[in-house]
């Protein structure tokens, strides 16, 4: 090896080593929620008494829905952490050094495997190594596509395209893992050359004309915006809990709807905790302006209330619906009820956030009591119901 070859791959190792410096705590961060919430559905998923991973990945050859349905909530869990590969704040300060792009893709790209190892991991396990290769190399494919398409990258869009059309299709895995290992690198560098820029197709939304509309438009978009891995969580808690609901047809009773209220009473309420801290923090970053408008403080209290209700009622109406088809029980009945449920919980819930937050005496460990009490509570007067 010359002495121009030696120099080039030492710079790339510290090219490496200085994006995984500057942006990997964040996407290490965000990974870490992302692998808490699948570890919750995957101990209910595969234990000792459930299914195995290659009993999953044969009902994905033999079903496109489910391979539909399983990729769309893999990649749906998974984007705020591929968010902070491209919008961490240390990105800025890289994209200024004007680094080599192949061993600034290698890092990235590298970046996005680890956020993606478990669903690797799954098929793996369930197939084997080209497999696993195979959809990782797609998933980064499709996200990295994804965030490159909103602003611009039509390349990028189409390489993500045909990746994820490969998979979906259910291709020989070499063939996809080949395709996957071309379209990564590209679209992952695209993504992060463009995601500074603004979006090419931005979207509008009509200006609200009234202020309890409005402060909730803005308490939802701040939920959307900061605090995806939370609602990650929340969405595997719930996912959780409605695995909880097939026992109303293994295990039938005479009270189904009581039984539901029971098992999803303490998943609702860890889903409305986790978007506590969020929304209190969106509220306290407009309190001069609502006072200076003269916000009464039943809008504000109004506005936290219905965006903290909105992702537990949509989770409960969800699990709802897919129990109700599993177990051919009524949907309306038992979808409506899990969203009524939910909302009550979730006001008990924010009702007990703002009371904590304004006490003298705050501490998480104060506030998690709480929340537990809150679950208690609410399991108990169901089944006393």
């Amino acid at each position: 090896m010359t002495r121009l070859d030696r120099r080039t791959y030492a710079r790339a190792d510290r090219v490496v080593l200085g994006v995984w410096k500057a942006i990997g705590r964040p996407v290490l961060r965000a990974a870490g929620a992302t692998y808490f919430a699948v570890a919750l559905l995957a101990s209910v998923v595969f234990s000792p008494a459930g299914m195995r991973a290659q009993d999953l990945v044969r009902a994905l050859h033999h079903s496109f829905v489910l391979r539909c349905v399983l990729w769309a909530a893999w990649l749906l869990v998974t984007f705020p952490a591929t968010h902070a590969i491209f919008h961490a704040r240390g990105g800025l300060t890289l994209r200024a050094l004007r680094l080599p792009p192949v061993p600034l893709a290698g890092a990235l790209v590298s970046m996005a495997a680890v956020v993606h190892a478990p669903w690797a991991m799954l098929f793996g396990r369930g197939e084997g190594l080209a497999s696993a290769a195979a959809a990782l190399l797609s998933a980064v494919s499709v996200e990295a596509a994804g965030v490159a398409a909103v602003r611009g990258g039509v390349s990028a869009a189409l390489g993500g395209a045909l990746a994820g059309g490969l998979a979906l299709a259910d291709a020989p895995p070499q063939w996809t893992a080949l395709a996957g290992a071309v379209t990564a690198p590209l679209a992952v560098h695209a993504a992060w050359r463009l995601a500074p820029e603004e979006r090419a197709t931005p979207w509008r939304i009509a200006r609200p004309t009234h202020a309890l509309f409005a402060l909730y438009l803005v308490h939802v978009l701040r939920l959307a915006r900061r605090a995806r891995s939370r609602l990650a969580v929340g969405a595997a808690v719930a996912a959780l809990g409605g695995a909880g609901l097939l026992t109303l047809r293994s295990d039938p009773t005479d009270r189904p709807l009581s039984r539901a209220l029971a098992i999803m009473a303490s998943p609702l309420v860890l889903v409305a905790a986790t978007a506590v801290t969020p929304l209190l923090e969106s509220e306290r970053s407009m309190h001069a302006v609502l006072r200076s408008l003269r916000v009464r403080r039943s809008i504000v209290v109004a506005a936290f209330l219905l965006a903290l209700a909105t992702p537990a009622t949509a989770l409960a109406a969800s699990a709802g619906l897919a129990a109700s088809i599993a177990c051919r029980l009524g949907p309306a009945s038992l979808t409506g009820a899990l969203a009524i449920w939910a909302a009550c919980l979730a006001c008990a819930v924010g009702a007990w956030g703002r009371h904590h937050e304004r006490s003298r005496k705050r501490s998480a460990a104060l506030f998690a009591t709480g929340v537990v009490m809150i679950a208690i509570v609410a399991v108990a007067a169901v089944l006393a119901w």
